[in-house]
């Protein structure tokens, strides 16, 4: 038996009313698809601010004095995090006087440092050198180095260089101390003692992060420790951007 007219009139209503409402979510999906493409593409364009590590955890320091010529002796840092790739924690203290980082909490850290530099050549020089920087650690008892950098510099003029090391896990207690000092040495002639010169990059970085996780000084599994992530990706990611600037 053949349904009344309108049923049937009220039917189409429905289904068509259905069809909208289904082109609509499709159209408002697409919608929010491209917006979120947009948002992806506009966040891998903009420059990517490099992380901070956890408060308390870590310290950066860059040094103070780049582009000057490279001398042996105590180093000296920035330690204010109101410059740019600097960040001093509150479980340390930067002495400016003594250059000097004071460890205020007891703990297994992760300690590096970078060394970077490139060179001036006044006219043409076959004379390379070397430069070692060291971290040295500071108790009630001993003063003795604990981290050796190595860079060897070359002669090759306006030539960026970098090393980068770090040691893993190192206990260090409360009230203890950090410095780092410089020592360069090439056979320099008579004849050419002032051709060249090499001075510090603007990637010369020390610091520290305590270990983060179920770490602790009587694992066995110690070598399974590691840094604090942030802090890591921010050492990683500096170097990286040294290098792929002077390829």
């Amino acid at each position: 038996m053949e349904r009344p007219a309108p049923e049937k009139s009220r039917r189409r209503r429905l289904w068509r009313a259905s069809a909208a409402v289904y082109c609509a979510l499709a159209l408002l999906s697409c919608a929010l698809l491209a917006c979120l493409a947009a948002l992806a593409a506009l966040q891998l364009a903009r420059p990517r601010q490099w992380p901070l590590p956890p408060p308390q955890s870590g310290a950066r320091l860059v040094l103070n004095g780049p582009n000057k010529s490279m001398k042996e002796g105590k180093l000296e840092w920035y330690a204010d995090n109101r410059m740019d790739g600097v960040f001093l924690g509150p479980g340390f203290e930067y002495n400016p006087a003594s250059h000097t980082l004071k460890i205020k909490n007891r703990g297994l850290y992760y300690i590096y440092a970078q060394l970077s530099a490139f060179h001036l050549i006044k006219r043409f020089s076959e004379e390379e050198g070397n430069a070692t920087l060291t971290i040295h650690h500071v108790t009630a008892q001993v003063s003795a180095p604990i981290l050796t950098l190595p860079l060897r510099l070359s002669s090759h003029p306006n030539k960026s260089i970098a090393a980068f090391t770090a040691v893993s896990p190192y206990q260090l207690a409360g009230g203890d101390l950090l410095y780092v000092t410089l020592t360069v040495s090439h056979p320099a002639k008579e004849n050419q003692r002032n051709s060249t010169q090499w001075y510090f990059g603007d990637n010369t970085v020390f610091g520290l992060s305590l270990i983060s996780g179920n770490c602790n000084s009587e694992a066995t599994g110690i070598n399974g420790c590691s840094p604090a992530s942030l802090e890591v990706e921010w050492i990683l990611k500096d170097f990286c951007k040294f290098f792929q600037s002077n390829v």
